[in-house]
């Protein structure tokens, strides 16, 4: 049997879990719920998200491989693709979007004084898509590629 804690819960044991709280609070999360309740609904949808899962069958699948895990991830509530499927359906949207938006918040104060110049997009520009060339990158127009330019966006 495994003893040591599970990577996951070490990573969930650094949320500020009292703000979750408070966001399944005000949108009434706690409502109605007998046994598969809005952190771990939290919890599923986070591994999901660190595994690289493409879909709820995808995640049932998962969690089902990591069953005799589930309780030491912090996932108290019975798994099925049923159950997913119809909290995602029903349970208010406004709960995650509130804690994201409070992770968001602390994670911004960590990264204050990083620069990030290293930070870039690569995109397939419209038409309409108003930016200043900063640099024309040589490219092989053989693989398909029209240009390769570093630009700065004008607008928003």
């Amino acid at each position: 049997m495994y003893t040591d804690s599970l990577i996951f819960s070490q990573v969930m044991e650094h949320l500020p879990m009292h703000t979750f709280w408070r966001c399944v609070q005000r949108y009434r999360g706690k409502h109605k719920i007998r046994f598969f309740y809005c952190v771990d609904q939290y919890r599923c949808m986070a591994l999901a998200q660190l595994t690289y899962r493409e879909s709820l069958r995808d995640i049932e699948v998962c969690l089902r491989a990591q069953q005799s895990k589930l309780y030491h991830m912090g996932i108290r509530g019975g798994m099925s693709l049923n159950t997913l499927s119809n909290v995602n359906m029903t349970r208010d949207w406004r709960i995650y979007v509130d804690f994201a938006q409070a992770l968001i918040h602390i994670a911004r104060k960590l990264y204050l004084d990083d620069d990030f110049g290293a930070a870039f997009f690569v995109i397939r520009a419209k038409s309409d898509l108003k930016f200043r060339r900063l640099y024309l990158h040589p490219g092989d127009k053989n693989t398909g590629l029209k240009c390769d330019q570093s630009v700065v966006l004008s607008h928003f």
